[in-house]
Order: structure tokens, then sequence, then C-alpha cells
């Protein structure tokens, strides 16, 4: 989002002066996520050279549309956090709330009974009022945010750790490793072992 646009949705933005200083683990979060992303188009490219029927195709060239448009959207948060060094906009209410969420989600991210209540609970706001205001600034509702930041953190660990995946499933909440399969599926298009699968083919590409 452009300044211009920020201070007509939010009013006047003040900045301080702060050398040398960007929020790491923002920066880290979109990477491991812009990582991901990649090798979920990398790998379906590859593919589309061994096709042979027009089904086959058709359904790679759909999961390269799907993971790249998540990609463009990565960059574009990514473009949009890099800003100068040496100044940073002062946070949003909906940023400071964004990350007081995250937080807690991360903080109970390995309790499957991780829940909306409690959440709401801690963000000092009733379950309907959480709801709509996610929706707004996400366009997820609370359990689907959830979620999603598990899905995230899971297709982290499948590439980068040496987790397997139902140890994964766990790590991230999930109370069964084919829920965590379906779930990870919706999101991404693949199963976690064919996740797995293209993450070898692009490594050893």
């Amino acid at each position: 989002m452009r300044k211009s646009e920020i201070q007509q949705q939010y009013g006047e933005v003040k900045t301080v002066w702060i050398p040398n200083q960007l929020n790491i683990e923002s920066l880290a979060r979109l990477n491991h996520e812009l990582s991901t992303s990649l090798t979920l188009v990398l790998a379906p490219l590859e593919e589309l050279m061994c096709c042979e029927t027009n089904a086959d195709v058709f359904g790679k060239l759909l999961a390269v549309k799907q993971h790249t448009k998540r990609l463009l959207n990565l960059a574009n948060q990514l473009r949009d956090f890099m800003v100068s060094p040496k100044e940073i906009e002062v946070e949003s209410r909906d940023t400071k709330f964004l990350k007081k969420v995250l937080f807690y989600i991360e903080r109970h991210l390995t309790d499957p009974a991780l829940s909306v209540e409690n959440l709401s609970k801690h963000v000092g706001m009733s379950r309907g009022t959480l709801y709509y205001k996610l929706l707004e600034i996400t366009g997820q509702s609370p359990i689907d945010y959830i979620r999603s930041i598990k899905l995230d953190r899971g297709a982290v660990l499948l590439e980068k750790s040496d987790m397997n995946i139902a140890q994964v499933a766990y790590a991230v909440g999930f109370t069964t490793p084919n829920y965590f399969a379906k779930s990870f599926k919706m999101r991404f298009g693949v199963l976690p072992s064919e996740f797995l699968d293209r993450k070898r083919k692009v490594s050893v590409c």
C-alpha cells in the first residue's frame, strides 16, 4: 500500500527515525513463505516436460497459476515492507492488532486446543468482533487464519527440517497427520508428500 493510500485510509502517518533497524522477524517470515512458494512453482514447471495428456498439462498449469499468484502477493508484501532503514512509519492500529494475534497463535502453535475463544480473550474482543476484524484485514475468519498460520509453519518445517510429515503435523498443532495432509492440500494444492518430492527434485536440479 502506498503512503498516499495509507494517509487516505488512516489519516496523516507520522514517522520516527531509527537508524539501521528493520523488523527482522517479519522479514524472515516473508522470506520463508516466499521460498516455499518458489518451491511449489518451480517443480510443476519441470514436470510439464513429462506430461502425456492434456488433462495432466491443465492440472499442472493450474497449480502453477495458483502458486504464482501466492508468490506475487508475498513479493508485494516484501516490497512494501522494505522501507528505508532510516525511516520506519508508525504502525497502524490494524498492524499492531494483527501482530498481537500472530504472536498469540505462534506462542500456542503446538497446542491442539488453540481456540478462537482464547484468542479473542487475548486481544480483548468478543468472538464476533474478532471475526469481523480479522475478516476485514486478512479476508479470513479466525479459524481459517489460525489454520493458515499453522500450515505455513508446517511447510517451512517440511522444507527446512528433517522431520517427517507426522512429526510436522503434531509440531504445528494438528490432531492427526491425515487432517494436516488434507488441510495442506487445500491451502497449497499438493499433499505434504508431493511437496517433499517436489522439493527434492528442485534440490537435485
